[in-house]
């Protein structure tokens, strides 16, 4: 199992779907919600401090129920009892954790429409070999950008890989290579990319994304063959115009939900133990996230299906009521423990379509420096000029 003393720096992280047969679509909150949490709560308790193993004794089923009772009332704590117990093999897979239900109100995101904003994805380089990487102090990797646009000047940046960044810069991951780059870079950030690689970015604290671009201008050449990168490698956003990375309108659903969770076990002491470590899921680890959960297709843009989903934790995890019901088919006196919490959340949800090109067509561009034919004036809208598509 991995190993995590929890006392890593936090970051933005996409879920893996539960069932990799069944990823998430656009537009199915419910089934979406349910998905990721029950994903990352196995991610958690994947983790093997000592604590969770002397705590629980043995690795719980997570389970998913398509289940329409909401509440914490015995009746509807009853019928997901019944409900759970109802597979032959159940007893097999005690304890469990049962994600059973949800309750939503839908959350409009805007007035009158669904549509949520246009826009292009930042140009970026993909770092072609995956980590942990044999990286030396002092090394370091010189990249250009264009704040202000391709029309104007570029901007040189240099990131030094510096052995305060790393642990042990012989097997450096992606995540502390990004926090090198990030800690650095006013032009250009990274992220994760795929799980095992980073990717840095045009665009950062101090220049937009769009109408940018990126190229590797030089550094040190152990350091590029370490990291993937070559010299000329470059992505402008000139390039996305058509195909996978162009400009885009994106619309969106979003909804006000709780999802309920219901632990089970017939060993009273093991329900109280697991309870425990759920609480500490939603209240502590998932800070490591922002008490976020976020869709691959965050940092993996080619991902497919697309998965834009987007889940933000209210921080009001509650535990309702204990129960004990009758075990089926055992002896009289045999419960099953059981108790039940709730998850508020606002969840969202994000599809992108391809702007359709035309002599009419424009998108909004975050980019209000006035530099050639294909802008239009700004008007009495300073800050968001229009790119025309031709």
């Amino acid at each position: 199992m991995a190993q995590d003393d929890f006392s890593k720096e936090r970051t933005y992280r996409t879920t893996e779907p539960f069932d990799p047969e069944d990823p998430p679509r656009f537009g199915q909150l419910i089934e979406t919600a349910k998905d990721a949490i029950a994903s990352e709560i196995r991610r958690f308790l994947s983790y093997q401090p000592d604590d969770i193993r002397a705590k629980i004794g043995e690795f719980p089923t997570i389970e998913k129920f398509a289940h329409g009772g909401v509440g914490s009332t015995s009746q509807s704590m009853e019928t997901v009892m019944n409900l759970i117990q109802s597979y032959g093999d159940t007893p097999d897979k005690f304890p469990m954790i049962a994600i059973t239900s949800a309750s939503m109100r839908e959350k409009p995101l805007g007035l009158g429409d669904v549509f949520v904003v246009d826009g292009q994805r930042a140009p970026g380089l993909v770092a072609s070999n995956e980590g942990p990487y044999d990286l030396t102090d002092g090394w370091e990797l010189r990249i250009k950008t264009w704040p202000l646009g391709t029309e104007s000047d570029p901007v040189e940046s240099t990131i030094v890989l510096a052995d305060i960044f790393f642990s042990d810069m012989s097997k450096a991951t992606p995540q502390e290579v990004i926090q090198a780059v990030n800690a650095q870079m006013l032009y250009s950030h990274a992220a994760e990319f795929g799980g095992g690689s980073f990717k840095i970015s045009a665009g950062g604290p101090a220049a937009h994304g769009t109408r940018n671009g990126i190229e590797v201008i030089g550094g040190t050449p152990d350091c590029l063959l370490a990291l993937g990168f070559s010299v000329g490698e470059i992505d402008l956003y000139t390039s996305h115009i058509i195909g996978n990375a162009s400009p885009v309108k994106r619309y969106g659903v979003a909804a006000d939900m709780t999802i309920n969770i219901d632990v089970v076990s017939d060993s009273l002491n093991t329900r109280t133990a697991l309870a425990d470590l759920v609480y500490d899921f939603f209240a502590f680890y998932m800070a490591r996230n922002f008490f976020q959960i976020l869709g691959r297709s965050y940092q993996n843009h080619d991902q497919n299906p697309p998965e834009w989903y987007h889940l933000i934790l209210e921080r009001k995890f509650a535990w309702a009521g204990e129960y004990a019901t009758p075990r089926q088919g055992g002896d009289q006196q045999a419960q099953v423990y059981s108790i039940r919490g709730s998850v508020p959340l606002i969840a969202a949800d994000y599809i992108d379509r391809e702007v359709k090109r035309g002599a009419a067509t424009f998108i909004v561009s975050t980019d209000v420096i006035m530099t050639d034919d294909h802008t239009l004036p700004t008007g009495d809208y300073f800050g968001s000029n229009y790119l025309k598509i031709d």
